[in-house]
């Protein structure tokens, strides 16, 4: 409400509709933003995470001193996560529960892969330490080709980025240096369709 009176009070209806829209989606895109990141590091640590682990197992501690030891050890955000999950532990959730909702909070299909194998090793046994680092080693293997292949795409994606700016920058900076000369889209009714036509099309 606020950016739509002040874009009303600066640039008539058109500002009012731009900063209002701006102001209702600009919470939601930042949160949306900050939370990406925020998996993106976790991601970028889930390999020495589970090395981490894995040593400390072969060092002889149990499965919850390991994963108390990330949460000591490692930096943040893994070290928030595991810090939270190990506090679940302590009021009583099982190791198999606090893992399902630490891999529901990230959100990342390599940690779920992670807790599903933890479960199958504690029902069936075997060398934690060893399938931890092997999976270790597959996540490290599929961030490098990520990796490699963001590197090839890149002219591309940042081809798409120009085109899809331009359109709204040409006309921002037209609305800005001669408002007149875009007047016809907004003030007749031909306009306004070909804008929603071409929003559609975008």
């Amino acid at each position: 409400l606020a950016g739509g009176v002040l874009g009303f009070a600066l640039q008539g209806p058109i500002g009012a509709l731009v900063l209002a829209v701006t102001a209702m989606m600009a919470p939601t895109v930042y949160i949306r933003l900050s939370a990406a990141r925020r998996r993106s590091a976790f991601v970028a640590q889930l390999s020495d995470v589970l090395m981490l682990i894995a040593g400390a197992l072969r060092a002889g501690y149990s499965l919850q001193q390991a994963l108390a030891a990330v949460g000591e050890d490692a930096s943040p955000p893994a070290s928030e996560e595991f810090r939270r999950t190990m506090a679940e532990i302590r009021l009583g959730a099982s190791i198999e529960d606090a893992l399902r909702d630490l891999a529901r909070r990230v959100d990342v299909i390599d940690f779920n892969w992670t807790v599903m194998a933890i479960e199958v090793q504690r029902e069936v046994g075997g060398d934690l330490a060893e399938i931890l680092e092997i999976i270790a080693g597959t996540i490290r293997e599929r961030e490098r080709l990520r990796r490699h292949i963001r590197a090839l795409t890149a002219e591309g994606r940042l081809s798409g980025i120009v085109l899809g700016v331009l359109p709204f920058g040409m006309a921002a900076f037209l609305l800005w240096r001669n408002p007149d000369y875009l007047e016809f889209l907004y003030t007749t009714s031909l306009g306004l369709f070909m804008i929603g036509g071409a929003a559609f099309l975008m």
